[in-house]
């Protein structure tokens, strides 16, 4: 047996050794008197048979002693070693619970941190939502933008961040902080940002560049919703394609009694509300 092994390790090495070579001889044993029987029965080869398992049980036997014999000397030893281990462990205990408070102190002071930035950060949003809704001025633009709708939102998006087991439905019981999901499916792992993100492309898709404008139009697009896109008043706007007309005649009639205004594009023409382009 290898030297460069520890005590204990020698030690669970010769124990598994002396449970095998127990088994061995303790099956040996349970076929003896089978042989005894079939000598006494006057079976000229059992005879031999007999001496030979005796040969193997005897050496087994010593085998076993020298091996018991070995694992005795050694365990003094990795008692030793096994107090040393336990006295180590309790020695560094005090400098272990200093450096946890020490990394658990840092984790809080990082929550804290991120939660009042997170804060913050929801403070300022529904206060330009505020703005916007008036900008806007409709009743869905109100709601979608309303304090209890951009936090029912963000508690959804949240929800599987804080989940005990993200596998499991999103549920108070299942969060670290009690927050439930509103949502399930596909838009249960959906972000905060993708959750606005949906709702302004909707309900009000206007950017600073076309680029923004662009991909948002493409978002549309995989949602069966096409557009085009309109540089209008130093802003891009994307226009719903059921309001852009080949021809004025064709714009009038679509805006006929509707708060619409039609604005020249290009070669053609587009729908646009008159709180947005102003009445014509």
């Amino acid at each position: 047996m290898s030297t460069n092994l520890s005590p204990a390790a020698r030690l669970d090495a010769l124990l598994q050794k002396i449970t095998s070579l127990q088994t061995e001889h303790d099956q040996l044993t349970d076929r003896r008197p089978a042989l005894v029987v079939e000598k006494l029965k006057g079976d000229p080869d059992a005879a031999t048979r007999l001496a030979a398992l005796d040969e193997q049980l005897a050496a087994i036997d010593a085998e076993l002693r020298n091996l018991r014999h070995e694992a005795g000397n050694l365990q003094p030893a990795v008692a030793n070693a096994q107090a040393k281990a336990r006295m180590a462990e309790v020695e560094g205990r005090p400098l272990r619970i200093a450096e946890l408070r020490r990394d658990r102190e840092a984790r809080a002071l990082e929550a804290t941190t991120k939660m009042a930035d997170a804060a913050s950060a929801l403070r300022a949003l529904v206060g330009i939502g505020d703005d916007l809704a008036l900008e806007l001025g409709t009743e869905t633009a109100r709601r979608f933008l309303s304090f209890e709708a951009v936090r029912a939102r963000f508690q959804s998006a949240v929800a599987r961040e804080f989940a005990v087991n993200a596998a499991l439905p999103l549920t108070r019981g299942n969060s670290i902080l009690g927050i439930e999901s509103a949502v399930v499916g596909e838009r249960a792992h959906w972000t905060f940002l993708r959750h606005e993100e949906v709702g302004q492309d909707d309900l009000y898709p206007f950017f600073l560049n076309e680029p923004e404008a662009l991909a948002a139009k493409g978002r549309l697009a995989a949602r069966q919703t096409p557009t085009i896109v309109v540089a209008f008043r130093g802003c891009f706007i994307l226009v719903p394609i059921d309001r852009v007309f080949g021809n004025r005649e064709t714009a009038e009639r679509a805006a006929n009694g509707r708060a619409l205004t039609i604005v020249a594009h290009q070669d053609g023409y587009v729908l646009l509300p008159e709180r947005i382009a102003g009445a014509a």
